[in-house]
């Protein structure tokens, strides 16, 4: 497949490394220092499971279809949530990337309608990537012990975006990424969001610094422990929210949510808690944020959200 990926960060380096050198055309959408060191250096890939570092030569582009000089087969998407709509907006504008089914990654439940807004719903797969990812610096990434996997489905069935799914499953199975057909992607991409938006908030606001100003994490234990109830119930916000939205989610997804978290590293931490330890906002407004927006769009109770939206928003206001 030719396939374009715009962002080079941890989840969109993944997948452009492994398409690669699976022998599939790919080109890499970046900017600034990302940019200069895909062209001068490759993608620096760490794996932790050989203790190995490898280069691995991606075209690197500032727009979709620029390598190629023609359209790709699809697009992933794997931005920051925070950069979605100018990027989105970019694609609409090139003429070498309008039409393209558009493949979204981020940890946004909102994603899925700003995406359908500004690209038409029929060309925009929702989709939900698993896996221990990290970004290290530009163009650089590491990639922890064990499996990585995308689920991926149409919004709309029997679209475009419908017709490239199975080319997807089978290019992303080629490179060692498991890949399946989801009959239900935004209600996968809400039930991830349980997952990370709620252990990222309440691990973000248990985080501490010792005595030498280090940044310590509890990790999972913050809710495998104290915390579990309030986990717990963050996430029956969620699920409040999601329904009023119109989103499916069966009675057995917080218990699913639990089982996954408790098979977790006990020191895994995200991306969002990684980003507010660091005084970044990060994709603090996507997740949370957007949880409290669409609730209050459905007159929704999400108290405990409101309350930790506001409470981190304050102490990233006195981050020095």
């Amino acid at each position: 497949m030719r396939i374009s990926i715009i962002g080079p960060g941890a989840v969109g380096g993944f997948f452009a490394a492994g398409l690669a050198q699976a022998g599939h055309e790919v080109e890499l959408v970046a900017r600034g220092r990302s940019l200069d060191m895909l062209r001068t250096r490759g993608l620096q890939v760490y794996r932790s499971a050989s203790d190995s570092t490898e280069i691995v030569q991606v075209p690197g582009v500032t727009q979709v279809g620029e390598y190629f000089g023609q359209q790709p087969d699809v697009i992933f998407h794997a931005t920051k949530a925070g950069a979605l709509v100018e990027t989105l907006q970019a694609v609409a504008a090139n003429s070498l990337a309008r039409g393209v089914p558009v493949a979204l990654t981020q940890n946004a439940v909102e994603a899925p309608d700003i995406a359908a807004e500004i690209l038409g719903a029929e060309n925009i797969l929702a989709g939900v990537v698993r896996g221990f990812f990290h970004h290290l610096g530009p163009a650089e990434l590491s990639h922890a012990d064990g499996p990585s996997s995308y689920q991926v489905g149409a919004l709309v069935e029997n679209s475009p975006a419908a017709a490239v799914v199975p080319g997807i499953v089978d290019a992303l199975e080629s490179a060692g990424i498991s890949a399946t057909v989801e009959d239900n992607p935004v209600g996968a991409v809400w039930e991830k969001a349980m997952f990370v938006s709620c252990f990222g908030v309440l691990g973000a606001a248990t985080d501490y610094r010792d005595g030498s100003g280090k940044v310590v994490s509890p990790g999972l234990q913050v809710v495998r422990g104290t915390y579990r109830d309030t986990f717990v119930a963050l996430m029956k916000e969620m699920l409040s929210t999601a329904r009023a939205h119109g989103v499916s989610l069966d009675d057995g997804v917080i218990t699913r949510v639990l089982n996954f978290a408790d098979q977790m590293p006990a020191e895994a931490t995200s991306s969002m808690q990684r980003d507010i330890a660091a005084g970044l906002e990060g994709e603090l407004e996507a997740q949370l944020g957007a949880i409290s927006r669409i609730a209050k769009q459905h007159g929704v109770d999400v108290r405990l959200h409101d309350f930790f939206y506001t409470y981190l928003q304050e102490q990233l206001q006195r981050s020095p």
